[in-house]
């Protein structure tokens, strides 16, 4: 599931959706589509069990019976596990995204530890180059976007990373990062990323995009 594309998968959900049977609202014009929208697309090749997706209603719908009737025609490794309805004025989950939380696991001739991802967190500036929409390299400095990074018992890597269309870091930046520091060569092909969790932030701290803000 995680090698199809993010404009497949936003198709696979159209026909869904289509199939349901539920009233889903379109946009006006010569080219009518459906109004759905991801908060935040998915790289290729990276796993996830924490998307959020946005849908609109011609009439109010019971979010118990938009929950069944979806996953009754959605494939078996492609589950909604949570529907709830917007508050008035709320705004969607593209809008409010600040932050996601990554679970990494390297191959076992990594020689990352816990040690560099500390002198990591102990920097003032990360800098890396970049490439620009007009393809001109510029320097900048990724570690204030990087929230949180540690190891788990079981050896993976945990990251808190801003995400979102105002302050977006990948997770690969980061790890490529730390192969440089320990003198290995990064091969994206094999690590293993997969988003656990998209987050908004209320209160100095992070929340779930599914749960209601105060």
């Amino acid at each position: 599931m995680r090698f199809i594309g993010h404009l497949d998968l936003l198709a696979l959900f159209q026909r869904c959706m289509k199939r349901t049977g539920l009233p889903i609202s379109y946009s006006k014009g010569f080219h009518p589509h459906q109004i759905m929208s991801f908060a935040l697309p998915l790289s290729l090749g990276m796993g996830s069990v924490g998307e959020y997706v946005d849908v609109e209603f011609d009439t109010e719908e019971d979010v118990n019976e938009v929950l069944r009737r979806f996953n009754k025609i959605a494939p078996e490794d492609l589950r909604t596990l949570e529907v709830r309805k917007l508050k008035q004025g709320e705004k969607n989950g593209a809008s409010i995204v600040e932050a996601g939380i990554y679970k990494i696991t390297l191959p076992k001739d990594s020689l990352i530890t816990q040690a560099e991802i500390k002198e990591m967190l102990s920097q003032e500036e990360i800098l890396i180059l970049k490439k620009t929409k007009k393809k001109e390299e510029v320097e900048i400095n990724v570690r204030p976007y990087i929230f949180e990074a540690s190891f788990d018992l079981g050896g993976d890597i945990h990251l808190l990373i801003a995400s979102g269309s105002k302050e977006n870091l990948k997770p690969d930046v980061v790890i490529n990062y730390l192969y440089e520091k320990v003198g290995q060569t990064y091969n994206p092909y094999r690590v293993y990323y997969l988003r656990e969790n998209l987050l908004k932030k209320q209160n100095n701290t992070f929340i779930s995009v599914m749960e209601v803000s105060e």
